[in-house]
């Protein structure tokens, strides 16, 4: 007979200080989203579509962290063998939604910047920033959608016991690279093209510099 489970409070924990980080992450861009809607409430503007891209991101971002709290209260950061046995489905699935809201967030999130760009950039580069947002979109969703289906049954991505099979590791990991590489390289280009925008515009340098500086962090 097996014994029964005991949860061990000395046990390593890196949950905590995983939570943490996150929350203070969420912070900064609780922080830079309140400031400018405040600021177009502020000059009774409405919202537009980039604002509403960006909301949105901001309460998927919200919903995935409650999520990770909740998993870091139940053992998340501990060993496998200081977790409750009777828990370990949940945790990977919630862990398997945090992932693709956190995807689909991200995504959003450069959306509603490159939208931003779009509204006073060029002809020309409003054909790279749209070829940016779909290629990005397309890209993003796809990983998100790619979470849920790489094994079958499901479970079996966080239990490796179960029979079933799952796809290659040389096919998962580089098309994980692949898309991780796409998003970071995303921000770099938006950014730089928030420089090339701002600066071509018939605005005193130091506040040309200040715009660029300030769209430049609002990819964060």
């Amino acid at each position: 007979m097996d014994e029964p489970w005991r949860e061990d409070p000395a046990a390593p924990n890196n949950g905590p200080q995983t939570n943490g980080a996150v929350w203070a992450f969420v912070a900064v861009a609780t922080l830079f989203l309140g400031l400018r809607v405040a600021c177009k409430c502020g000059r009774h503007s409405q919202l537009w579509c980039d604002d509403w891209f960006l909301v949105v991101s901001w309460i998927l971002l919200i919903v995935s962290c409650i999520l990770m709290s909740i998993n870091v209260a139940a053992g998340l950061g501990k060993h496998d063998k200081d977790i409750n046995p009777k828990i370990v489905d949940q945790l990977g699935l919630r862990n398997l939604i945090i992932s693709s809201l956190y995807t689909v967030s991200s995504a959003w999130s450069k959306t509603s910047f490159a939208i931003s760009l779009l509204r006073i950039a060029t002809p020309r580069l409003r054909v790279i920033i749209w070829f940016l947002i779909v290629t990005m979109n397309i890209f993003m969703h796809t990983s998100a959608v790619l979470t849920w289906v790489t094994c079958r049954p499901m479970e079996k991505l966080w239990d490796f016991t179960l029979e079933g099979e799952c796809w290659p590791s040389e096919i998962i990991i580089p098309t994980g690279i692949f898309f991780n590489a796409y998003s970071g390289f995303m921000d770099l280009i938006l950014a730089l093209l928030s420089w090339i925008i701002i600066i071509r515009l018939q605005i005193n340098i130091k506040e040309r510099i200040g715009v660029a500086v300030a769209m430049s962090m609002g990819i964060l």
